[in-house]
């Protein structure tokens, strides 16, 4: 994924890294490098982004929010998921 692409990213920035678990990375072309699982969130961290980028419902349905988690366990498709679905990439309050 290229800097503009993560610049472009609609995402609240908090967290930390510390309670965040490695992106699997099946297809070795992803963006995300770690991501953490909440009850109503996903935190993710891009490989060429410092920052944590929570999507969270509100404003993400939690259908949506219920298949990034699952992206983010098989370890494929959670960047490009994010980068196809507007209201994910504007998903910030």
């Amino acid at each position: 994924m290229s800097a503009d692409f993560n610049r472009t990213l609609c995402a609240r920035t908090i967290g930390t890294k510390t309670d965040m678990q490695p992106y699997r990375n099946l297809s070795g072309k992803s963006g995300v490098a770690a991501f953490e699982i909440g009850d109503d969130f996903v935190k993710v961290l891009f490989r060429d982004n410092p920052r944590v980028y929570v999507y969270s419902t509100p404003p993400i349905a939690i259908a949506k929010i219920e298949q990034m988690k699952g992206l983010a366990l098989v370890g494929r498709g959670l960047a490009t998921f994010i980068s196809r679905n507007s209201d994910v990439r504007a998903g910030f309050s």
